[in-house]
């Protein structure tokens, strides 16, 4: 997972979809909020978008966009 989000350009918007997962992994959680961290001094602008059960995304310090079905 580090090394996807190191690809991530400057400038860029990125939408992590955790909305088919059922659990994230504490160390992916971690390595999320220091990209979440990393990315405001790189321009990139970081948007969760949360897990079904909205266990995971509570974790996650970005700002958070809910799932919604039709």
């Amino acid at each position: 997972m580090q090394k996807s989000l190191a690809k991530v350009p400057d400038n860029a918007n990125l939408l992590i979809d955790l909305s088919s997962t059922s659990y994230v992994d504490l160390d992916n959680v971690d390595i999320i909020n220091a990209f979440i961290k990393g990315a405001q001094y790189r321009g990139i602008t970081v948007l969760i978008r949360g897990d079904l059960a909205m266990r995971t995304v509570k974790l996650i310090n970005a700002p958070q966009t809910e799932v919604r079905f039709a």
